[in-house]
């Protein structure tokens, strides 16, 4: 980029703090000189600010048509009173300097390192990802256009204004990205929300939904163990405050993680999970036996799985062997009444 704003003849920087922040900007802004000398003059709207948003709610939301990339235009302030002929002139616009294949109707701004600095730099991006969003769920491809939503973010998310935004709708909207992603395990969105709940962790909202997740899917797999894990730590944290009350819950989210660890072949990590679950659980059946003790002889169940995927089968053996143990001595027999002397 710094080479072509050479060759272009722009004042292109060579030193000094944030350097490649700077090359990107001032690509970015050959791009805002073309928007305004191209921009329809029908349309009163002064300033570059809101013709950014215009071609950032365009890359991040990936209208299908003129009419639904109309309706995303009503999201930015200065048009949100516009009429819709004015908005559909910007849409027409949009189209024109971003000509897509239908859907979507207006390509995004790539290269990929220019939208980056484009949803960088863009005024209220975070009200723009949240309130587009509640629009396009309400559209017939939604499904594309969230797709599209979670792509842009997490590929810029090592910006913080991006970053933030991300973790907003995260927060606001995890429950509904994760009944997409279960809706549709063979599709994009599973992964894409893996790599946004890893830039932007929601170990809190994780303790809530994991029980929603199958207990077993190729696609769901590396999302399971990413929203698994963020649980494992909300209930590590509810420990270290109350140990007595949390400890059982953050025995079963280790054995959990385990599990999920274990269908990514992560086959040493999974270990040292149920090893962890494991002498959390021997306490709990120590000072428990009545209550814990069943569950103790899971883990050792689960100990032998792990143990015997990395061919330590001696030791698998045994694990299995104290679990059946305990089984058979569980339930406790139940005292039989005497007769009153």
């Amino acid at each position: 980029m710094h080479a072509l704003l050479a060759a272009a003849g722009a004042r292109a920087p060579t030193t000094g703090k944030d350097l490649r922040e700077r090359i990107l900007d001032a690509v970015l802004d050959r791009e805002r000189r073309r928007w305004a000398e191209t921009f329809p003059r029908s349309v009163n709207i002064s300033g570059d600010a809101t013709r950014q948003q215009a071609v950032a709610t365009a890359t991040l939301l990936a209208p299908p048509d003129q009419p639904a990339a109309a309706a995303l235009l009503g999201l930015i302030d200065d048009l949100t009173d516009a009429s819709k002929v004015a908005r559909r002139s910007v849409a027409n616009w949009l189209h024109e300097r971003y000509p897509g294949a239908e859907p979507p109707w207006v390509a995004p701004l790539r290269p990929d390192l220019l939208a980056e600095q484009l949803l960088a730099t863009c005024p209220a991006l975070t009200d723009l990802v949240l309130t587009g969003y509640r629009q396009i769920t309400d559209s017939a491809s939604s499904g594309a256009q969230v797709e599209q939503l979670l792509a842009e973010l997490t590929r810029s998310a090592t910006r913080e204004p991006v970053r933030d935004a991300l973790d907003r709708l995260l927060t606001d909207r995890l429950p509904d990205l994760l009944t997409a992603a279960l809706a549709d395990p063979a599709g994009r969105l599973p992964d894409l929300l893996d790599r946004a709940l890893t830039q932007c962790p929601q170990s809190q909202a994780a303790g809530a939904l994991v029980d929603r997740l199958p207990e077993y899917s190729i696609g769901l797999a590396a999302l399971a163990a990413t929203l698994t894990a963020q649980s494992v730590d909300h209930h590590r944290r509810l420990a270290a405050t109350d140990s007595n009350t949390h400890t059982p819950d953050l025995a079963s989210s280790l054995n959990n993680l385990s599990n999920r660890l274990g269908d990514l072949g992560r086959r040493e990590d999974a270990l040292s999970t149920i090893e962890e679950a494991l002498t959390l659980r021997r306490a709990l059946a120590a000072a428990h036996p009545d209550t814990y003790i069943p569950d103790l002889a899971m883990s050792l169940i689960n100990l032998s799985n792990r143990l015997g995927d990395l061919g330590r089968r001696e030791e698998a053996l045994a694990a299995v062997e104290e679990a059946l143990t305990l089984r058979g001595h569980w339930p406790p027999p139940t005292p039989t009444p005497t007769s009153p002397t």
